[in-house]
Formats: structure tokens, sequence, C-alpha cells
């Protein structure tokens, strides 16, 4: 392989190694906010009011069982200290309900400002042109200077800003070819390194992704797009919250009338 075939080998990698990446860190940034954020605002929401009604039926259930105690001493029940205890107890899985609902919140702000489609393309075609250039994991004789001049363009990237990315790159056009100019200058040796570890890098990125594409929320991202799915999993939702409310119903009747017994 001659010094010219060395060099388009070792670009198609670095392309290869940019894709990889960059699927990766749109998974991690992005892709999981954006999953995470259709799942709770499709069906998240019914599950908050499963755990809602579940923590008010365990309530209930407590309130009784120590009426009972009380009873069997042949004591009155001191429904003050027992509503008080059972509220500490309750506490903090109300605070969880909390931070759920929070979640619901977010991700409904979160959907309402994605890029559109055209924006989205765009911004990752102006990330691969600048990581090709600058990126540290494909370009290890970056200076200095260029060191800090990928992290402002990855800031810039990471916040999804467009019109930030396109003018640095405007900006910037002169040291991207620079950069570029670099990766002529390299001796057959180091062609050869890069390309073995590049070659590396890119199975592993794989692997991650692989991995990554096997947990939750990335396991269900063809399921939480498919309406007739989400209709299915609120259904069952909406029949165990329908059914819980008959039981949450039958428990207040009990202790209404422990309550109307003793007071």
């Amino acid at each position: 392989m001659d010094r010219k075939e060395l060099l388009e080998s070792l670009d198609k990698l670095k392309k290869g190694y940019i894709s990889s990446i960059n699927t990766l860190e749109i998974m991690m940034n992005w892709g999981r906010v954006q999953l995470e954020s259709l799942y709770a605002t499709k069906i998240g929401k019914y599950k908050i009011e499963l755990l809602e009604l579940n923590i008010q039926l365990k309530a209930l259930k407590k309130k009784i069982q120590f009426c009972h105690q009380y009873i069997n001493q042949d004591k009155e029940p001191a429904f003050d200290k027992i509503e008080a205890e059972v509220e500490a107890m309750i506490k903090k899985a109300y605070e969880e309900v909390h931070l759920e609902k929070q979640k619901i919140v977010m991700g409904k702000e979160f959907l309402k400002n994605l890029h559109s489609p055209t924006d989205s393309a765009e911004i990752r075609k102006i990330y691969r042109n600048i990581a090709k250039s600058l990126h540290p994991d494909i370009n290890p004789h970056l200076t200095e200077y260029q060191k800090e001049l990928w992290y402002i363009f990855h800031k810039a990237y990471k916040s999804g800003d467009l019109d930030r990315l396109k003018a640095l790159e405007v900006a910037f056009s002169e040291d991207l070819k620079k950069s570029e100019e670099q990766n002529e200058e390299l001796s057959e040796e180091e062609i050869l390194l890069q390309t073995a570890t590049l070659a590396q890098g890119i199975k592993e990125l794989e692997e991650d992704i692989a991995n990554l594409e096997k947990e939750f929320p990335f396991n269900i991202a063809d399921q939480i797009r498919d309406e007739e799915w989400v209709e299915e999993q609120q259904e069952i939702l909406k029949n165990e919250i329908d059914e819980i409310k008959k039981v949450i119903k039958e428990k207040e009747k009990i202790y209404k009338l422990i309550r109307e017994t003793y007071e």
C-alpha cells in the first residue's frame, strides 16, 4: 500500500471514528434525555398516579393497623398520633413522587424546545467537519491552541448552538485548514499507528453503543414512538389505577367506620 492509499485508509477510519463517537455523544447527551422525556410524558404520568395511589393505600392500611393495635389492647385509638406517625412514614415517598413529577415538567419543556430535523442534521454535519481536524482522539499532534479551539467548538456543539457553530467554523476556517495540512506531514509509521489505534477505537465505540442500546431508555426507543404500544401500556396502567382506587375506597370506609365508632 503506497502513501496515498495509506492516507486514504486513515481518512476513512477517521470518518468512521467521528461517526461512531458522534452517535455515542448524541445518545448520551440528547438521545437519553429525549427518550426519557417521551417516556415520562406518555407513560410516566400514569406510573406517577399509580405510585401516589399506592402510597395512599399504604397509608390507609397503616392507619387501620395502628387502630387495631390500640383496640386489641382495649384502648381507644389515638387518631391524631396515628395520623402524624403515618404522615411521617410516607413523607419520603411523596418527595420521590414530587421528583418524578418534576421530570415530566422538564420532559415537556425539553420536547418543546427540540431542534428541527434540519437544524440537528446541520449541527452534526458541522461537528463532523470540525472533529475531523480537531478531535484529539484522531489528531494526536494537536497544539495547545488547537486543543483549546476544539474545546470551544465542542462546548457550542453540546449546547446545540447552531448559529455559534456556524460562526466559529467561518472564523477559524484557516486554523481548521492548517490542522488538516498537518496530517499530510505524517510519516508512514505514524499513519500506520493511527490506523491501528482508530480501528481499535471504532470497535470499542461500537461495543459501547451496542451496550447502551440494551439499557433503559434506549431499549424502548422503538416502542415509545409506536403509538399502538404506548396506548397498550397506558391501558394497562389505567386498569391498575382503577383497581387500586376500588381497594382504596374500601379501606377508606373501614377507617371511617373505626373513627366514627371511637370518636
